[in-house]
C-alpha cells in the first residue's frame, strides 16, 4: 500500500526557515509542521496548499507517494 511521504523538511531547511518561520508563513501552528514532516499528520489540502505557497514550491515536490 502506497504511503504519503513529504520533503518539507528538506525544502524548509534550504530555505533556511525554522519550523516557526514556516508555520507564521503558512498561517498554521508550529506543531502541525512538526506533525506533517515527521509523518504523524497527514495535512489537508488547504494546509498542503499554504505550505507550497508559502515555500515557493508545487504541492507535488512537497507530497508524493512511496510503495
Amino acid at each position: 500500500m502506497p504511503k504519503l511521504r513529504n520533503r518539507v523538511k528538506d525544502i524548509r531547511i534550504k530555505k533556511n526557515l525554522n519550523q516557526s518561520a514556516l508555520a507564521k508563513r503558512a498561517g498554521t501552528a508550529q506543531q502541525t509542521i512538526s506533525d506533517i514532516e515527521t509523518g504523524r499528520r497527514v495535512p489537508s489540502v488547504i494546509t498542503a496548499l499554504l505550505l507550497a505557497q508559502a515555500l515557493g514550491e508545487s504541492v507535488e515536490t512537497l507530497f508524493f507517494w512511496e510503495e
